[in-house]
């Protein structure tokens, strides 16, 4: 498997049979491990997979921030509903990450429900129409028609 542009994923870099193993000893050492995928207009679509083991959808961001700090911030949630912890749709929640207050979303990814998390503005606005910075704004798109039928 070999994407364009000299990508350095771990599918190009070792082979998907090689990711495929990674992944099934991520789950048993942490239960979950995520995906991260760059987008050519910018975006990207960080995501985990195994939460369902903890009866809880899986999770993605869409924001461009830095691979690292999306991975902390996810693996602290992460931690939070390993001990039990449930977040759900259309709720905001103060104090997850340090001072900002989020939202989850439910979002489609692959064919699948997921929360997205998303991000506050400069301004602090976490309702689409009251943000002002359009790569914000687009944390809100492709949120549509689940595969269940449930209208996101």
């Amino acid at each position: 498997m070999k994407h364009k542009n000299g990508c350095g994923c771990y599918a190009c870099e070792k082979g998907l049979g090689a990711l495929v193993q990674r992944e099934r000893e991520l789950m048993e050492t942490y239960g979950w491990y995520a995906h991260i995928i760059g987008n050519p207009d910018g975006t990207l679509n960080y995501h985990t997979h195994g939460l369902e083991g903890y009866d809880h959808l899986d999770l993605q961001v869409v924001l461009p921030l830095r691979s690292q700090l999306i991975h902390e911030i996810i693996a602290g949630i992460v931690t939070r509903i390993q001990d039990g912890e449930k977040f759900e749709e259309d709720t905001d929640y103060e104090g997850v990450i340090k001072n900002f207050k989020i939202r989850f979303l439910l979002a489609v990814e692959n064919s699948r429900n997921v929360l997205r998390l998303i991000f506050p503005d400069a301004e602090g606005n976490l309702d689409r129409d009251k943000m002002t910075d359009p790569l914000y704004k687009r944390q809100y798109h492709r949120i549509g028609t689940s595969y269940d039928g449930h209208r996101n």
